[in-house]
């Protein structure tokens, strides 16, 4: 075995996935490719399907159906949060937000309520609902 591992390899592949109610979908990426064509270095979508006996069906993905494979490991949460509200969702509550961002809901929490690019428009029982602030342009993110 090697400690270079990543220096040895021909190939690297990234591997996310997101969880919806009844479907997974899963992206791969070729992060390194010694002397692979560019045309083979494109993400692969695939979308899983389940019902109450198991898997249902796999097919090609779309990636606007599953909007947090695509968003970059080094993007601040409050970032991930804007793109998905302004995005996606339009508005939602911390519980659906770190469900979906698979993050902790005590820290969704904590960046709704305290930065400014939010607001609370809403609740239903306990669910606070938060969307992005009106006067957030998309160059502030």
């Amino acid at each position: 075995g090697s400690v270079m591992f990543e220096n040895a390899a021909d190939v690297m592949v990234r591997f996310r996935s997101e969880k919806q109610t009844n479907k997974l979908g899963t992206l791969m990426e070729i992060t390194k490719g010694n002397d692979l064509p560019d045309d083979q270095k494109r993400p692969l979508c695939l979308e899983y399907d389940f019902d109450e006996w198991g898997v249902r069906g796999i097919r090609h993905g779309n990636l606007a159906d599953f909007p947090t494979l695509t968003l970059k490991d080094n993007m601040p949460l409050a970032d991930q949060i804007l793109h998905y509200l302004r995005d996606e969702a339009g508005r939602d509550s911390a519980t659906s937000i770190a469900r979906t961002l698979n993050a902790e809901r005590a820290y969704v929490a904590q960046i709704l309520t305290k930065d400014s690019r939010f607001s609370r428009v809403g609740k239903a029982g306990k669910e606070v609902f938060y969307a992005v602030t009106a006067n957030v342009s998309p160059e502030e993110s």
